[in-house]
């Protein structure tokens, strides 16, 4: 059972919930965060109240009070998801009390070994830059208190032996620390590139490069909802390459290829930015035109029909034609996707029975 679960269930599930949403690396952060939140109260908590009942009111001041500003820092993290907010209250929190720890010494001096706990925390939560900038401005203003005569400013007086070992060892913590999360860091940036590889492979089409059909069928739902939202209708092309057995069969499969290629390429060029382009298959493209309605998806329809018969796909000293035929729906708040394409296969089986390389909208029933 880690600490998490042991919290009341209610923020158990909106921490659960907040990490739900984001990527793997500031998950590693807001947990790391509420860990310490968690685990630094307890501990901060405890020690203020035996410090207290001991009659050390200085430490129990110091101890109670960042132990309160730690719960605020959990309570604020937990209403506003504010990450970056909470991950300098962290440190802010761990560097105040560790300071703190130097100037008073704590218990026979022994303060400064909680002050260690900083380094790892303060560079996994703001990197190599900035982390190391903290820790050592910490450290430089360690340096001066512990060194500053007694009689100019009140201060645990640390022997020289002690305050040498403890720079010295606080050096060499932070640059192993360093190393090691410089490391880690570039490991996953590593396994984040594959990652987004592997995850763009997986969406889009080998041969064309354009989006395949399990990518395509996402951005069409997708688009359905955000249409739907805003009260907007969007159109449908269903495009099919005429007469592509007959390519193969003369010029070959890898004219075939180059021939989807080619025509795939040929209407991405032709679209808008916003507009979107799958490979549905075999020869069979499908095109997004958002926020458009049925007259302007026609013509855009048109349009690509005539800029694909005119373009000439070279193939090896060889000059090949090709035509498409089209068939378009467009959306209707009452309907879902599949509805629309199977709308537009419709009009594409159309297209195709009037004599190919046309646009139809015209909707056949089964």
């Amino acid at each position: 059972m880690t600490p998490l679960t042991l919290l009341p269930h209610n923020i158990y599930r909106r921490i659960i919930y907040q990490l739900s949403l984001e990527d793997i690396e500031i998950r590693r952060k807001i947990i790391l965060i509420y860990l310490f939140s968690s685990i630094g109260f307890g501990f901060l908590f405890v020690f203020g109240i035996s410090a207290l009942l001991n009659d050390r009111n200085t430490i129990a001041t110091a101890t109670l009070t960042a132990s309160a500003v730690t719960l605020i820092n959990f309570i604020l993290l937990l209403a506003t998801s504010n990450h970056a907010r909470a991950s300098y209250g962290v440190s802010l929190i761990i560097i105040s009390v560790s300071l703190f720890l130097v100037i008073n010494g704590g218990v026979s001096n022994t303060g400064l070994l909680w002050t260690y706990s900083a380094i790892p925390l303060v560079l996994f939560l703001h990197g190599h830059t900035r982390g190391t900038a903290l820790l050592v401005l910490f450290l430089l203003a360690s340096a001066l208190i512990m060194y500053i005569p007694n009689d100019m400013y009140a201060h645990a007086n640390y022997p020289t032996a002690l305050k040498i070992r403890y720079i010295a060892s606080y050096i060499a913590l932070l640059l192993m620390t360093l190393v090691y999360e410089y490391i880690a860091h570039q490991t996953y940036e590593r396994w984040r590139k594959l990652s987004d590889l592997f995850a763009a492979q997986a969406r889009t089409d080998v041969l064309t490069g354009i989006s395949n059909r399990r990518d395509i069928v996402e951005k069409i739902n997708y688009e359905n909802v955000r249409a739907k939202r805003r009260g907007e209708q969007y159109s449908i092309l269903l495009i099919d390459i005429d007469h592509f057995k007959k390519i193969n069969d003369q010029y070959g499969h890898d004219a075939g290829d180059v021939t989807l290629i080619t025509v795939a390429n040929t209407i991405s060029n032709a679209l808008f930015q916003r507009d979107l382009i799958g490979r549905w298959g075999g020869e069979e493209f499908l095109v997004i035109l958002p926020d458009t309605n049925p007259d302007n998806a026609a013509q855009a329809a048109d349009k690509i029909r005539t800029i694909v018969s005119e373009t000439v796909i070279e193939y090896a000293d060889q000059q090949i034609t090709a035509t498409i035929s089209i068939g378009l729906a467009t959306s209707d708040e009452n309907y879902t996707p599949d509805i629309y394409i199977k709308v537009a296969d419709n009009c594409l089986y159309n297209a195709k029975a009037r004599g190919r390389n046309r646009v139809s909208s015209i909707f056949l029933a089964d």
